[in-house]
């Protein structure tokens, strides 16, 4: 997986671009597995992490699911 990869998926998901940047800029590379933030992003089960921002605020974006939407998956269209 790759940063312009993950990027591409999650415009194409209808993730919030602020999550996407949050994802690919700390999450994928320096977050820490064992915080409280990951236990809120676990517990949220938005099958996508948020950013700080919109997890604190609700901000949970209705995510498209390519099975259903798409008619298929397509890991390698990204």
């Amino acid at each position: 997986m790759t940063k312009e990869r993950d990027i591409a998926f999650g415009i194409h998901s209808r993730i919030p671009r602020c999550c996407i940047d949050f994802f690919v800029s700390e999450w994928v590379y320096i977050y820490p597995r064992d915080t409280a933030y990951t236990s809120a992003v676990n517990a949220a089960n938005w099958h996508y992490v948020p950013c700080p921002k919109c997890l604190g605020t609700g901000r949970k974006a209705n995510i498209k699911w390519c099975i259903n939407e798409c008619g298929r998956e397509h890991p390698e269209d990204f």
